[in-house]
């Protein structure tokens, strides 16, 4: 939203006390600004301990499926429920680390807690959409690996790796990743692609990843 500048100097001149009063009644409405600023200021929960909290409901989740037939809209709907939760936790908290890092267990976790399933699963379009969720996500992690600084892909070269292992144990995950221009050799430090926006933006112009 976009101020113009009589507005913007009016509301400055407010007194503090009317200043405070606002300030209290708009954050009332924003509840993500709230566990923002909480978060920034009064919390005594660290960055690390936040990212094992969200490692913990993921843990849960994604243990579940092991329980009970496989499903490809279920596991989709675990996926994108734990990526809104680390979306929020990386808003809250502003851990971009942890961003890469979550997304990263989050995939490893589901690949590998439901790989029997994915094997046996006859639903081929829900599986198709399951499939370019997870492509997406993949693409997207390496976002946001290109925006840390490069002595993070150390930290996260051990969960990058088993990434690769888990795309390449899937026949059909594999053929679909080479489809949308996925290419599985930029999961290693030697061949992390330097232009990753630009071949996710041409990608997706293209067509694919839908």
């Amino acid at each position: 939203m976009v101020f113009d500048k009589e507005f913007k100097e009016a509301v400055l001149n407010l007194s503090t006390t009317e200043k405070d009063k606002l300030l209290i009644r708009l954050l009332k409405k924003d509840q993500a600004l709230i566990d923002k600023l909480h978060f920034e200021l009064v919390s005594i929960v660290s960055v690390d301990e936040a990212r094992d909290a969200i490692d913990k409901k993921m843990s849960v989740n994604f243990l579940a499926p092991r329980q009970y037939d496989f499903s490809p809209v279920w596991t989709m709907n675990q996926l994108r429920f734990m990526s809104g939760s680390i979306a929020y936790h990386v808003k809250t908290t502003k851990d971009k680390f942890g961003e890469a890092s979550l997304n990263l267990l989050m995939l490893n976790r589901c690949l590998k807690n439901n790989a029997d399933g994915i094997k046996k699963c006859t639903s081929s379009e829900k599986l198709r959409k399951l499939f370019i969720y997870i492509i997406n996500k993949a693409f997207k992690i390496l976002i946001t690996i290109d925006d840390l600084h490069e002595d993070c892909f150390l930290d996260l070269e051990k969960d990058i790796e088993l990434l690769k292992a888990h795309l390449l144990k899937n026949e059909r995950l594999m053929q679909l990743c080479v489809y949308n221009g996925f290419d599985i050799n930029w999961l290693s430090q030697k061949g992390f692609p330097e232009n990753i926006k630009i071949i996710y933006k041409e990608v997706r112009a293209q067509g694919f990843l839908k």
